[in-house]
């Protein structure tokens, strides 16, 4: 068995622009919110096998959030804050037991 050939590399990147309804509570509205994704990892898919190994590497963050207003006098209210940033390994494997079963862990 070959693990060269039947690995294969990928790399995934996504933008996303996030609408924020409302308002601060001086009547100003939101800044929408955006987000960025990077993702890189390796795929193995042995021939003789109904097998997918994944392995990954990802960092999501997103920008101007919004969240609960500080000042205890505008909690019906919010704010936009910094950044909220989410960095992981993912791995996951998929099999085909039978016709039938498929299993998946993650």
């Amino acid at each position: 068995m070959c693990l060269i050939t039947a690995s294969r590399p990928y790399f995934s990147y996504s933008e996303a622009f996030i609408p924020n309804a409302g308002a601060t509570y001086d009547g100003q509205a939101f800044d929408p919110s955006r987000a960025k994704q990077y993702e890189a990892g390796v795929k193995y898919v042995p021939k003789d096998r109904p097998v997918v190994l994944t392995a990954a590497l990802y960092q999501l963050t997103k920008t101007k959030n919004l969240t609960a207003d500080p000042d205890p006098d505008r909690t019906l209210f919010s704010v936009q804050s910094g950044e909220i940033r989410s960095r992981g390994v993912e791995l996951e494997a998929k099999a085909a037991l039978n016709a039938n079963v498929n299993l998946t862990a993650s």
